[in-house]
């Protein structure tokens, strides 16, 4: 059998075959023009920290609690996602005595049904994180979410503790495995 094709797209150069959209808190519904671009990547257009921030990040605000999406509609069915993120901190809060990390949620669908979901956490000093997507069920949309700090030992931070920043991210290259190619 033959590799699968890998299709990779950074998302700076502006080439899609897939299309991006977002949704700020507050707003209905994920659109183009609530995708904000930034040199080191793409994420939602809303400021959702009072603490120094990237306008762009797609990020947790832990003040309504609730998050910014980001969404990656796919041309066609895929079977995997290989998703390069930035500005995604292990150790990017410290209360308590507590280290807290930034985490995210990615669901994925097929048309209107959810076909999986999972989360993430960085383990990266320097911002850099690879996030592997790898669903039960072919799937041509992916959703991606923040969700507040969690601690080394698992523990989601108290709603409160830390009120001027959360865990937020920036898309940098998304490559896939479409299902044709397997």
């Amino acid at each position: 059998m033959a590799e699968p094709l890998i299709v990779g797209i950074d998302v700076g150069a502006g080439i899609f075959q897939l299309d991006l959209l977002a949704q700020n808190i507050g707003e209905a519904a994920p659109n183009a023009q609530a995708v904000e671009r930034h040199r080191d990547g793409i994420g939602a257009a809303g400021r959702q920290a009072t603490a120094p921030s990237i306008k762009a990040e797609t990020g947790f605000d832990p003040r309504s609690g609730s998050s910014e999406i980001l969404v990656i509609q796919f041309k066609e069915a895929i079977t995997r996602a290989y998703l390069d993120l930035s500005y995604f901190y292990a150790g990017e809060a410290e209360s308590a005595g507590r280290n807290y990390h930034e985490r995210g949620v990615w669901q994925a669908y097929h048309g209107a049904r959810q076909v999986d979901r999972g989360s993430f956490v960085s383990n990266s000093n320097d911002g850099h994180f690879s996030l592997p997507v790898m669903p039960r069920a072919p799937f041509d949309r992916l959703l991606l979410s923040a969700t507040p700090y969690i601690s080394d030992d698992g523990v989601e931070i108290a709603p409160g503790l830390i009120l001027t920043d959360s865990s937020d991210f920036l898309l940098r290259r998304v490559a896939y495995v479409p299902v044709m190619s397997e």
